[in-house]
């Protein structure tokens, strides 16, 4: 009987062998991440690197520029057009397509701004305000009043876009 259970001791693999054959890749231990020459990196890169780098710490996925959420064209002719509709319907057929047509180059004129470094508010204020004259009839202090709102509400856009 002792060379049966040696025969199957022989057969059977150890208890490391086996457990790593059925470990998938994945959950297979690797080697400890190497260790940086923080020496030859200036004073406040070394700082950074060092926060950085961690044992068996996964470092999050760094997000290129081009995944951030943007403001559409669509959303800046939504809040240009807000409370307009009164007065776009009031006006002839030709004149609301050139108050259309306007509003569309306005939209465009404002995200290529928007998607500026620094964006300029007045710019983008005399820019609703001019559109807003095409309106025939229209009040000064309506058109400053609409403007002023209607730039509040696009960088709020812009605001929420980038989640700050």
């Amino acid at each position: 009987m002792p060379e049966t259970s040696e025969t199957i001791e022989k057969a059977q693999p150890s208890n490391t062998e086996s457990e790593q054959s059925i470990l998938k890749p994945e959950h297979r231990l690797e080697k400890p991440p190497a260790r940086f020459d923080l020496s030859r990196l200036k004073k406040g890169e070394k700082q950074k690197v060092s926060k950085q780098i961690k044992i068996g710490a996964i470092p999050e996925p760094i997000k290129p520029d081009v995944m951030k959420n943007k403001v559409s064209i669509k959303q800046i002719e939504q809040v240009l057009s807000s409370d307009l509709e009164d007065a776009y319907f009031q006006m002839s057929p030709d004149a609301q397509q050139k108050f259309k047509k306007a509003g569309e180059q306005t939209a465009q004129e404002i995200k290529g701004l928007l998607e500026k470094t620094k964006i300029n508010v007045k710019k983008i204020a005399n820019l609703i305000i001019n559109w807003l004259k095409i309106i025939p009839g229209v009040n000064k202090f309506f058109l400053e009043q609409e403007g002023k709102i209607k730039t509040d509400d696009i960088l709020r856009l812009k605001k929420d876009s980038e989640g700050t």
